[in-house]
């Protein structure tokens, strides 16, 4: 266990570098990709609540 804070701070940076080039490109990209990526986020969040209302 005392090697998961360890890891954890070695992973960190590069999540960081990650995402700040996922955010770059997404900046960039079409608006129909954008609009694709919005469209299922917002599904998965309103499947998320069906499930919590049990609908």
């Amino acid at each position: 266990m005392k090697s998961i804070p360890g890891l954890f701070a070695k992973m960190l940076p590069a999540v960081k570098a990650s995402l700040s080039r996922f955010v770059g490109w997404l900046r960039s990209a079409p608006n129909w990709i954008k609009n694709i990526i919005s469209g299922l986020a917002v599904n998965a969040i309103w499947e998320h609540i069906k499930g919590a209302l049990g609908l």
